[in-house]
């Protein structure tokens, strides 16, 4: 079974499994699986494209995402308050550096908050 093939059953599961309607991946850097993964299991997707020059690609090759450019966290602080259930955080760096892990511990963090805001309101 491929990485891709994986990621789609355990995904698949989860969206069944927890009613989940948002895909939301805050560093899609120049990759398109997870807007693949997103269409194929009918959830709205929101991304982040940190490079401007791959946004229109991701853009004509799914039509129905919401495609952002820039940082991750001030996407993430943009598009959260769209969300009205439950979504699923694709948070991945690709090339792991240091600075990169912080932003994903903080990515984490912001969606931690937006979860707790959700089951409180």
């Amino acid at each position: 079974m491929t990485p891709d093939s994986q990621a789609f059953l355990e995904l698949s599961n989860l969206v069944a499994q927890n009613g989940i309607r948002y895909f939301v991946e805050p560093q899609a850097n120049r990759s398109l699986v997870g807007l693949d993964l997103a269409a194929r299991l009918s959830l709205t997707a929101y991304v982040c494209e940190s490079d401007g020059n791959f946004s229109p690609v991701s853009a004509r090759a799914f039509p129905d995402a919401e495609i952002y450019e820039g940082g991750p966290l001030t996407f993430l602080r943009e598009v959260l308050p769209k969300l009205e259930g439950p979504a699923y955080f694709w948070l991945d760096p690709n090339s792991p550096t240091h600075a990169e892990e912080v932003a994903l511990i903080e990515e984490a963090a912001i969606g931690k908050e937006w979860f707790l805001d959700l089951k409180a309101g």
